[in-house]
């Protein structure tokens, strides 16, 4: 058996009371539209409730995302916060400069050798000079060798009498090997012969320069 439809029924419920056919046809006119209208409202309740649900999802990522960067930044911050803490910087320590409480020099002892150990008088110059490199304690005499003969060390050797003003010392002399005392500017004090020995080098050297 057949389910009566929509239609009939309202058709029958409008007809036992008695509306004249104009009204009922009217009434059955306007249900499709209020079943339209029923449609149609359900679709825009459901339109509705996904675009909320689509709206709270966007504002659900967009916290999500803000959190996270600020968890990011904010662990960023700590860590380079925790790096600053674990670097060891030493601190500044401005030098010191230490006084020295010796006098400047004043004075400087040297000896020539123009030959090896097999001159004699070279060999003795430069025995008597180490001797008086030990002996002679005057911090105001600057004590210095120069071997002529060694060729690998010429350049320095000449570089070194230029810069302590010994060129006149040396040029045109005919001695093989002499010591001699002089100041700071080059000028020759006084000349000393290895016969004479360390001591009594010594003892004129001391008494030039503690008149």
């Amino acid at each position: 058996m057949n389910k009566p439809s929509y239609e009939s029924e309202i058709r029958k419920y409008y007809t036992e009371m008695e509306l004249g056919p104009e009204q009922i046809q009217g009434l059955l006119d306007a249900v499709p539209f209020a079943a339209s209208a029923k449609r149609w409202k359900r679709i825009a309740l459901v339109t509705s409730i996904g675009l909320v649900a689509m709206l709270l999802l966007t504002v659900s990522l967009l916290f999500s995302n803000s959190t996270f960067n600020s968890q990011h930044s904010n662990q960023v911050v700590n860590d380079k916060v925790e790096i600053e803490r674990n670097l060891n910087v030493p601190d500044i320590v401005e030098p010191v400069l230490k006084q020295s409480n010796a006098p400047p020099v004043e004075y400087r002892l040297v000896a020539f050798r123009s030959h090896n150990n097999q001159c004699p008088h070279c060999r003795a110059t430069g025995l008597v000079f180490r001797d008086l490199t030990d002996s002679l304690n005057e911090p105001a005499v600057e004590m210095q060798e120069f071997d002529l003969s060694d060729h690998a060390a010429s350049a320095g050797i000449h570089q070194k009498i230029r810069e302590w003003k010994l060129d006149s010392l040396i040029d045109g002399r005919a001695e093989t090997a002499f010591i001699a005392l002089t100041d700071t500017k080059g000028q020759t004090i006084q000349e000393f012969k290895p016969s004479q020995g360390t001591g009594e080098i010594v003892k004129q050297v001391r008494k030039l320069i503690n008149p």
